[in-house]
């Protein structure tokens, strides 16, 4: 019988990703960081984009809430809704991420749903 392997219960906390690029204009450099805890069989938490030193688009640092969070068989999947604005109408969308825990770092991808390609990228845990 194989034992399923389940996601630790020390994703608690702050985790940042190194500087990364939007593939549509390399000016726009940013972090991310996520914010994760685990409640039992959910993960909440939230999104924030911070802008690199040398970017020119500036974010700003509110973090967006993440939906549908989850652990499971060491893998651990969130979304993150967010709007935009096409003319004069706002429509609803999300990111997906998915990440594989790796000690003190997470594997992950993101995807969205405006089908845009998809983005790899490493979160380490921070002290902070």
């Amino acid at each position: 019988m194989s034992q399923q392997k389940t996601l630790p219960k020390d994703i608690t906390g702050a985790w940042v990703s190194g500087v990364l690029t939007n593939p549509f204009d390399r000016h726009d450099r940013y972090r991310l960081r996520l914010d994760l805890k685990r409640l039992g069989n959910k993960v909440l938490g939230s999104v924030s984009r911070n802008s690199a030193e040398d970017a020119r688009r500036k974010y700003r640092t509110a973090a967006r809430g993440i939906t549908k969070g989850k652990p499971e068989d060491g893998v651990v999947t969130f979304e993150e809704p967010f709007q935009v604005l096409l003319g004069s109408e706002t429509q609803d969308h999300r990111r997906i991420f998915s990440g594989e825990l790796r000690g003190d770092s997470i594997a992950s991808i993101v995807q969205d749903t405006l089908v845009n390609p998809p983005v790899e990228f490493t979160v380490r845990r921070t002290k902070n």
